[in-house]
């Protein structure tokens, strides 16, 4: 009996080490658990956070954005664009070809279309193309003008650049 109440006693103790040791890491794993789903809740938190500040600020905007929508032209509107330039060159007078349209990259959802446009006609005319193309809608600008004098009467160099969408 002597011999048998210590080797009871140790493998109580034994055992009781076993079980803490168990609980232990049990505590551990949870703990890591438990920090690992409170940082999933901070990252969804601040998901939805930034997702309403997003939808807030759209819907704040829709009239800013809508205005500053009517300058640029729209992805399909390069014949339109063409179409504005040379009826600038009607009402203004002169004979107008369309030389070349380029289309630029101009970040990720718009591009530069610039056209250049040879013109025939008077000096009041040429005077009277640069305002009319200064004054087109769209956005459009009027970048760069060559005016030569001729037999004729002024030949004119113009480059005009549209943002438009991709």
């Amino acid at each position: 009996m002597k011999i048998v109440s210590p080797l009871l006693t140790c493998l109580a103790a034994v055992i009781a080490f076993g079980a803490c040791a168990y609980l232990y890491y049990d505590v551990g794993v949870s703990a890591v658990e438990i920090k690992e789903s409170r940082d999933k809740i901070a990252a969804i938190s601040a998901r939805d956070t930034f997702a309403k500040a997003a939808a807030q600020f759209l819907a704040e905007t829709t009239a800013e954005r809508n205005a500053v929508q009517f300058f640029i032209t729209p992805a399909e509107g390069t014949a339109q664009s063409i179409e504005l330039v040379e009826n600038a060159a009607k009402l203004a007078g002169v004979k107008a070809t369309v030389g070349a349209a380029t289309i630029l990259p101009l970040g990720s959802f718009h591009e530069r279309l610039i056209v250049t446009v040879s013109a025939e006609g008077t000096y009041a005319g040429q005077a009277r193309f640069a305002t009319v193309l200064e004054s087109l809608p769209r956005g459009a600008s009027l970048t760069d003008v060559s005016l030569s004098a001729t037999e004729k009467g002024w030949f004119g160099t113009y480059i005009i650049t549209f943002i438009k969408q991709k």
